[in-house]
């Protein structure tokens, strides 16, 4: 086990907000796994940082992410077996090389592949329930626990783990053979329009918030006219406008006070409640 005190956040997190973690714990096995919960209360899980706000109330708390030796793929009889610390571009480079599809969806973002199963992340009409399964997680004071597809509860973008006491390990997914040059392209044309949609290259969550019922809040936020709303070093995107931008050395409660803000405008106009897609730590 790795232990690493006083750590900038803007080091750990996709939207690279200001403030200093005070304890990380990095594990790099199940000894790891079984010590820290041993001797720990409380704890954040943080893997990749993406979609992830970190509040100023939440820096005094361990927070946890998972070592290389939980960063690895396999692939047998059907099925791809990845740690839960395995990256998304991991997992791409994994899929084109052995010509498997499945996971082509997840191109371009930023996570590893606990959080995307925790959150059930989705796009092109493709998410993480179709392909999952099952789970492998450590609960503490119960141990080493497999969960099947059905077990995990998925639904849009969230899944039994956002609530579970646990951390998810790794998980078996289902995919299909293809060829290496045909995953290459679907990567490569999925990066391509997120590139033409989404401010990719720049700090971000990913999305704010989950869609509502029957429509987007992308839509909703535009048509309030607060695409490209700047507050003060936190910027609503031109490009996408679900998507938050660190314009530098932006505060966590900047952040966290423009989505309220958004939330309120958008409850005044159109009687909608926004929920936050953001994981927010506090």
């Amino acid at each position: 086990m790795q232990y690493l005190s006083n750590i900038s956040i803007e080091e750990l997190t996709s939207f690279a907000q200001t403030g200093i973690i005070k304890h990380l714990y990095i594990l790099n096995s199940k000894l790891d796994i079984l010590n820290f919960f041993d001797n720990h209360d409380a704890w954040f899980i943080l893997g990749k940082g993406s979609n992830s706000l970190i509040l100023d109330s939440a820096l005094t708390i361990p927070f946890i992410k998972l070592g290389k030796a939980f960063q690895s793929i396999a692939y047998q009889n059907g099925y791809v077996y990845a740690k839960a610390g395995t990256s998304v571009p991991q997992l791409m480079a994994f899929s084109q090389k052995e010509g498997l599809s499945g996971l082509e969806f997840m191109s371009g973002v930023p996570a590893s592949l606990g959080g995307m199963i925790a959150m059930n992340f989705g796009c092109w009409d493709r998410c993480m329930k179709d392909i999952v399964e099952s789970v492998d997680v450590f609960i503490p004071k119960k141990g080493f626990v497999t969960f099947t597809n059905e077990e995990c509860n998925f639904d849009y973008r969230s899944s039994l783990f956002q609530s579970l006491n646990g951390l998810i390990i790794g998980a078996k997914l289902a995919i299909s053979h293809s060829n290496s040059k045909a995953v290459k392209e679907t990567i490569n044309r999925y990066v391509s329009e997120r590139l033409q949609k989404q401010p990719m290259r720049l700090a971000t969550f990913g999305s704010i918030f989950k869609n509502p019922p029957s429509s987007s809040a992308a839509l909703l936020i535009d048509r309030a006219g607060l695409k490209g709303y700047q507050y003060p070093r936190v910027r609503i995107s031109t490009a996408h406008a679900n998507f938050m931008e660190n314009k530098g050395k932006a505060s966590s409660k900047e952040a966290l006070d423009l989505i309220q803000h958004i939330q309120q405008d958008i409850y005044n106009r159109y009687n909608v409640t926004l929920i936050p897609e953001v994981h927010i730590f506090q």
